[in-house]
């Protein structure tokens, strides 16, 4: 790698005076802004639910369920610490007013007479965070990198949470399996990103240099007990050819998982099996 090289991708060149190319910072910073606005979205949605007791906690109104979980981190309860550490790291390298005091006024005027709530200071860290890209992809020993995989991992995880995204559909987060740069026997092994609104022809391994295609990743899907891709059953018939009586026989024995709700069926599991039954 030259000195001109992107520390992000490690393969673009970037501008004169900066360590990342201008595609990385771009990809930062709308990582960032998809951060607020799953944040935002979640906090939105929450609504108290009529009739039984929930222990005082708010659950989905009129929306498809969510794991109590997943929303505790869309309200910013995990993503929330990991930006202020980001925050507070910039404010001491690049030695401005400290976190906290410095915040205060600033939060406050997001909250516009409200209460200082998660969503509200996710937006304000975001807010500092993006007014210093420029700043940061100029200072040679901010760990520019670390901050690009972090954000990268905390959208993955809010992604889930997006109502229109399409189930299977992209937040996926593989294990690369090219071989491992050493060329000692091991797969690489490095984690790498499917996410919605990603070009199609550029998931790049950082590890390995290897780029997949989103067609490329979702076979690995098929291929990996772990991950799960939910399909109907007239997509399923055409892409495994194995007709719609036989996936409602897969199902019903339990060998393939079936949601009601959509009638979708695991892709990778209908794959697996007919692979197995063929060369049974």
């Amino acid at each position: 790698m030259t000195d001109t090289t992107c520390v992000v991708c490690q393969r673009r060149d970037h501008a004169d005076g900066w360590t990342v190319c201008r595609g990385c910072l771009d990809r930062i910073d709308g990582d960032l802004e998809r951060i607020v606005e799953l944040v935002s979205w979640a906090s939105n949605w929450l609504q108290p639910r009529a009739g039984r007791s929930n222990g005082g906690r708010s659950v989905p109104g009129s929306k498809p369920p969510l794991d109590i979980a997943s929303l505790d981190a869309a309200m910013a309860n995990d993503v929330l610490p990991l930006l202020e550490s980001w925050e507070r790291l910039c404010r001491e390298h690049f030695q401005l007013s400290p976190y906290g005091p410095a915040s205060l006024s600033r939060n406050a005027a997001l909250a516009k007479g409200g209460p200082i709530t998660a969503p509200v200071t996710v937006a304000g860290c975001v807010a500092f965070l993006r007014a210093n890209l420029a700043r940061i992809a100029e200072t040679p020993d901010f760990p520019v990198q670390e901050m690009s995989e972090e954000l990268l991992d905390a959208r993955h995880h809010l992604e889930r949470l997006d109502p229109l995204r399409e189930p299977g559909e992209g937040g996926k987060r593989l294990l690369c399996p090219a071989p491992h740069p050493d060329a000692d026997g091991r797969m690489c092994h490095n984690h790498i990103y499917l996410i919605p609104g990603q070009p199609k022809d550029d998931i790049y391994c950082r590890r390995c240099g290897t780029t997949w295609t989103t067609n490329r990743l979702k076979l690995l899907c098929l291929h990996d007990e772990t991950q799960s891709i939910m399909r109907t059953p007239e997509e399923i018939v055409q892409i495994v050819n194995v007709s719609k009586r036989t996936l409602q026989r897969w199902a019903a024995k339990g060998e393939v998982k079936h949601e009601r709700q959509g009638n979708r069926y695991d892709l990778g599991q209908v794959w697996r099996l007919r692979m197995l039954r063929q060369s049974g």
